[in-house]
Order: C-alpha cells, then sequence, then structure tokens
C-alpha cells in the first residue's frame, strides 16, 4: 500500500491559510482517517443551515467520489455523509450513484449524482462545473473510479482491454486531479485533499495483470507528481 501526504499550508493574497494534500492509499476507514487528520478544521464552506450538526467532523466540506456507485466508494460516501460532508458522485451508470445520493442526503447532507465517463476530457469538465455550480467549492476529491481485465498472459491482451483499464484507472484520475487542481486553487479559501485509490498490486503483481498493474504503479507516479506541483503554492 501507498501513502503519500503532502501538506502546503500558507497564504494566498493575504488570504487564510490554504492546504492541498495528495494521498494514495487503500481501505475506506484510513481514506475517511486520512481527510479527518488532515482537514477537519481547515478552512472551508461553513455549514448551511439545514446542514450536518456542527459536532461532525467534516460538516459542510464538499467531497467528490469518482465511482461512488458501488464498493469502496459507495461506502467511502456514506461514511463521509456521516460525518457530514456535502457529496458529489461520479460513475457511468446513472443507477447506482442516484441510490447512493438518496442514501446520503437520508443522513441528513446534500448529494448531486453526476453520470460521467471519466476519461473524456469534456465529461470531466462538466463534472467539475457541475459540482462548482452547486456548492460553490470542492474540498475533497477521492479518485476512485477503476477496473481491471480479464486475466490473461501479456501477449495475449488485446489494446482494447488495455486501453478500457488505462482510461478508467490512470487517464481518469489525472482528468479528475488536473480539473481539481483547477478549481481547489481558484476557490475561497484556497485547498482541498486530493486521495488517489493505490493498490497492493503496485509493490506486488498478480499474475497475469499486466494492465491493472501499470495502472496503479502509475497511480503512485501521478500521485508524488502532483504533491510536487503542489508545491507551487508555496
Amino acid at each position: 500500500m501507498n501513502h503519500i501526504n503532502a501538506y502546503h499550508a500558507g497564504a494566498a493574497a493575504g488570504a487564510a491559510a490554504a492546504t492541498i494534500c495528495v494521498a494514495a492509499r487503500c481501505g475506506a476507514q484510513r481514506r475517511l482517517d486520512s481527510v479527518l487528520t488532515g482537514l477537519a478544521g481547515s478552512p472551508g464552506r461553513a455549514a448551511a443551515a439545514s446542514g450536518p450538526a456542527s459536532g461532525q467532523q467534516l460538516a459542510g466540506k464538499i467531497a467528490l467520489i469518482t465511482g461512488g456507485g458501488t464498493g469502496v466508494g459507495k461506502v467511502t460516501a456514506l461514511a463521509y455523509a456521516a460525518e457530514g460532508a456535502h457529496i458529489v458522485l461520479a460513475g457511468r451508470r446513472p443507477g447506482p450513484i442516484e441510490e447512493v445520493a438518496a442514501e446520503c442526503e437520508a443522513l441528513g447532507v446534500q448529494a448531486l449524482a453526476v453520470p460521467t465517463d471519466l476519461g473524456d476530457p469534456k465529461a470531466v469538465e462538466a463534472l467539475f462545473a457541475a459540482c462548482k455550480k452547486k456548492f460553490g467549492r470542492l474540498d475533497i476529491l477521492f479518485n476512485n473510479a477503476g477496473m481491471g481485465a480479464p486475466s490473461k498472459p501479456l501477449e495475449d491482451i488485446e489494446f482494447d482491454e488495455w486501453n478500457a483499464v488505462v482510461s478508467a484507472n490512470l487517464t481518469g484520475s489525472f482528468l479528475c486531479t488536473q480539473q481539481a487542481f483547477k478549481l481547489m486553487k481558484s476557490q475561497s479559501p484556497m485547498g482541498g485533499r486530493i486521495i488517489n485509490n493505490g493498490s497492493i498490486s503496485a509493490d506486488r503483481p498478480r499474475p497475469n495483470s499486466s494492465p491493472y498493474t501499470a495502472t496503479k504503479h502509475a497511480i503512485s507516479g501521478l500521485t508524488k507528481s502532483t504533491s510536487l506541483v503542489r508545491q507551487s503554492l508555496q
């Protein structure tokens, strides 16, 4: 498992201190712990009068979760919502993310489901525009969406199989990170947290898993590179 946190705290044009944190790690509880440790109490949008209770550690924060309709993405969305975060859910299929959005709203927060092809730059741009339009800012991005390929020897992998995994696991995370940086740098207070979904496969790959393993190695590199870009805010 990879765990990289890169913190920056400083003043932006005389504004309050800003923080952008970048992490790649595994486990829904660790993701929640990571956010609670680094983000709770940082500058952010105050909860609306009808929003979550002030005792919640993410009260009023805005979290965007890709692949949020099932599995780890769903569990993380509900965990964040239980801590008071408003949720934006992205995924290819409308049904699952709309169902999770309804579950989040039942916990007393606002939620937005945006069907998105994360490998499409225009679709990702529209996703973040929808987030900004509804909530005005973004505090947490969880790059969770991903997929595997059929287990087969490297020489038998079809290009379309390879390309689908790269698009879902790597290109989508890059495009979302790019848009998140643009929004987090432009908002006031500036800053936020980006979490990339890593995998043990980045260090200990399984046989016949070349596309998945390659993308998880790449996610570690993307996380480290994003951390270096973050330093430009200092």
